[in-house]
């Protein structure tokens, strides 16, 4: 794990924005080219809004406007489960290593139109909630199609209650194999509104305990 301590803000913006470009591996975010820099802890001793770093780095009238609408601004957003699609792959790059020289994970592939049709719907009737709350002002990003493999990867070895609609039974088990479970975020019918952790958590002590009592 990387750990950064630094006195203010600023100064952990910058000594972050160093180590990514120092010790971070190649990636892609959205389609772009980027680098990134994982477990990375930060401590803060001073945290100030006024920090000097940043009013020197960042953009004042950006700056001004965090000030004026800090209090004024808010989100409307929820969880779209995507739809699993053949073209969507992860696979180890046979050229590109990370800083342990280890290679990294690669993409390719793109969303399923109907995750987009859905991701579209959510969006607009977020517009919709927040105008009948009396916004002034909406920003937003029209969903396309894209890389897939955000956050909360799930659902593409869901549990079911017949060989015929699921990959596994309600144990985690795959159907026509006695020895063979699946026990991650695969097993989600869906992920719900909330971080699965707790969920995917609850499935693996499950299955474990599944195991245990029929050995």
């Amino acid at each position: 794990m990387t750990i950064i301590e630094t006195e203010t803000i600023g100064d952990a913006w910058l000594e972050t924005a160093r180590r990514i470009l120092r010790d971070g591996a190649d990636a892609v975010y959205d389609g772009e080219p980027t680098r990134e820099l994982a477990l990375v802890a930060i401590h803060v001793g001073a945290p100030d809004p006024d920090d000097a770093t940043i009013a020197r780095l960042a953009d004042p009238e950006w700056l001004d406007w965090m000030r004026r609408n800090f209090h004024h601004v808010t989100q409307a957003r929820g969880p779209v489960q995507e739809i699993p699609t053949a073209d969507a792959h992860v696979e180890l790059d046979r050229y590109v290593r990370d800083s342990r020289g280890r290679p990294v994970v690669r993409m390719s592939g793109t969303t399923h139109i109907e995750t987009v049709r859905t991701a579209r719907y959510i969006k607009h009737k977020a517009e919709e909630w927040l105008l009948a709350a009396g916004a002034k002002q909406i920003w937003g990003r029209e969903p396309t199609l894209g890389l897939s493999g955000h956050q909360h990867q799930a659902g593409t070895a869901r549990m079911s209650a017949t060989a015929e609609t699921g990959v596994t039974d309600k144990f985690g088990r795959v159907w026509g194999h006695d020895n063979l479970f699946v026990a991650d975020g695969s097993l989600h019918v869906t992920n719900g509104g909330f971080n699965p952790v707790l969920t995917i958590m609850a499935l693996g002590l499950r299955a474990g305990d599944h195991i245990a009592r029929s050995v």
